[in-house]
Order: structure tokens, then C-alpha cells, then sequence
């Protein structure tokens, strides 16, 4: 048996029909620096589209450039703001930036925004009302308990926030069953696929979407994506690598049967999360490496990392 996590990159490649987008910015900032930043893996956006900087003047911004098609994107404002994901479009739009919602959806007065607050946001609302709830439970155990909440509470708390997680997937997979042109579908699917990894659902999310959807750059590098990642989904037989350690020797697959149950963590050393979790790596091993237990960490770094 195999359990996973990691990270993967991909290779960008260009766009040839791209057209020309403005956004009209204002924020509640006099001065400072705005990024419109590419979110999560840049290998979605074909290398003709790239971040861009502009600067605050008297509370407001301007960007101007092509993209393919509607795309995401995410919005910084100095060191203190980031936004979430919006979709930007082809011609005019306008963007309106509140400083202090941070890791919020900006107001942005285009289609497939519009459609976000509307429809996607209506079909959506009961989540969002249970995820309400839930952080209001969260954080009132984490006041009760002084930030150390029992490991059995903490455990009732990750299965309810899946469940609700699954709900959410549940209700994208029929509302892009539903709106199989909708970018603002097709770039929830990123997101979340991005945030919370590898889920089946996903797979037939992505086949609600139109021909012409899935053949745009990035619904190319989606369904590659989901395919390599279903490839080492909860329970499928782990597949044959070809990994060198950190002496360049290589690995045969012999290294990842050697125990009964194999942890096998795919990290890179820019990647903070997946440095503070190797203590805790480390201590499950020592605890149950003579019961079978196994890890095997694989860097997606270029160059050795010696501190791993």
C-alpha cells in the first residue's frame, strides 16, 4: 500500500491567437506596487502570458496585454495584500481592490465574473454556508483550547471540512455539466484541483467542458495533469520510476517494496510546507518503521538539496 503527496511542474509552451485585455483599477490605497500575478503553476498559461507591475497612482492602476482566452489570475498590492483567483478576459474590464479583504475575489465588471457572482456563487451558497459554520467551530476550539486542540477533535474537524469539500466537487461537476462553456467553472476546477490535489470527481468534471474549451493551451495541460495524477491516486499500484538519490546512483523499484506500507513524499526545497513537515516524517518513521513502515522522499529539484 501507498500513500502520497507532492508536487509537479510542466513545461510551457505558446498561444498563437492571443487578443488584447485593459483593466481599469482602483484601490483603496493612495500609492504602492500591483502585481497581476499568475497563480499556482505557471505551466496552465502559455509562455506569451506573463505577470505584470504596475504602480498606485492617486488609488488607481492600469494594466494592458493579450491573453488567448479568459484566464485567471491573482492580484497583489504591496506585501500586504493578495487577492484570490479572478478570471480576466479579452477588451475592457474593470477591477475594484478593498486593501483590507485580503484572500478575497476582487470586484472585477466582466462576463465570466459576473457569472461568478451570480450563477456559480447561487449553485455554491450552501457550501459556503456550511463552511461558515465551520470555521466559526474551528476557531472557537482553537480559543477554547489555547491553539492546542485534542488530536481527536482536530481528526472531527479534517472530516467535516472533506465532507464539505465534497460537496463542493459535487455541485462543480453539475454545474459544469450544466454550463460546459464556463471558464469560470473551468478555472474553479484549477483552483481547487491545485489546492486540495487529485480527486476522481475531478476527471468527469473536466469532460463536461466543451471541445473547444479542452483544446485551449491550458485544458490541454489540465487533462495531462489529471491523467499523471490519477496514475498514483488512492489505490492504484504505484508505477515504475526511474529517481536517483542524492549520490546519483539510481533507484529500482525494489527501494519502494521493501516495506508493507511505503510513505512517499514528492517535495522540492522552495516548497516551506514540505519543509516542516519532514520532523514530522522523521517521527512516524521512528515510530513505526519495525512495524513495516517505510518513506522515501523525492525532490523535484533541478540540483541536490544537501539538507534533505
Amino acid at each position: 500500500m501507498y500513500l502520497l503527496s507532492g508536487c509537479q511542474s510542466n513545461a510551457r509552451e505558446s498561444e498563437n491567437s492571443i487578443y488584447p485585455f485593459s483593466i481599469n483599477g482602483t484601490v483603496n490605497v493612495d500609492t504602492g506596487t500591483v502585481v497581476l500575478n499568475l497563480p499556482y503553476d505557471t505551466s496552465y498559461y502559455p509562455e506569451n502570458v506573463e505577470k505584470m507591475m504596475t504602480t498606485v497612482q492617486n488609488g488607481k492602476f492600469s494594466f494592458e496585454g493579450r491573453i488567448p482566452y479568459p484566464m485567471g489570475f491573482m492580484l497583489t498590492v504591496g506585501q500586504g495584500y493578495r487577492s484570490r483567483l479572478f478570471i480576466v478576459e479579452p477588451g475592457a474590464q474593470t477591477v475594484s481592490v478593498d486593501v483590507s479583504a485580503r484572500g478575497e475575489v476582487p470586484k472585477v465588471t466582466n462576463t465570466a465574473m459576473r457569472e461568478y457572482e451570480e450563477a456559480y456563487s447561487k449553485a455554491q451558497q450552501p457550501t459556503r454556508e456550511r463552511l461558515k459554520r465551520y470555521s466559526a467551530r474551528r476557531d472557537g476550539l482553537r480559543h477554547l483550547y489555547n491553539d492546542e486542540v485534542p488530536d481527536s477533535i482536530k481528526l472531527s474537524l479534517e472530516r467535516e471540512i472533506k465532507t464539505i469539500y465534497t460537496q463542493s466537487d459535487s455541485i462543480l461537476l453539475a454545474y459544469a455539466t450544466t454550463h460546459s462553456e464556463s471558464y469560470t467553472a473551468f478555472w474553479k476546477l484549477i483552483e481547487i484541483f491545485n489546492f486540495d490535489g487529485y480527486q476522481t470527481v475531478y476527471d468527469s468534471t473536466f469532460n463536461q467542458f466543451s471541445d473547444s474549451l479542452k483544446r485551449t493551451y491550458t485544458g490541454q495541460v489540465l487533462r495531462d495533469r489529471l491523467n499523471a495524477a490519477s496514475i498514483t491516486a488512492l489505490g492504484k499500484k504505484f508505477p515504475k520510476v526511474v529517481v536517483v538519490d542524492h549520490r546519483g546512483e539510481q533507484l529500482d523499484n525494489v527501494t519502494f517494496l521493501a516495506n508493507e506500507y511505503t510513505f512517499i513524499d514528492f517535495w522540492y526545497s522552495n516548497c516551506s510546507p514540505c519543509i516542516r513537515q519532514f520532523p514530522h516524517l522523521r517521527k512516524i518513521y521512528a515510530t513505526y518503521q519495525d512495524q513495516g513502515f517505510g518513506v522515501v522522499g523525492i525532490s523535484t529539484d533541478r540540483v541536490a538539496y544537501e539538507e534533505a
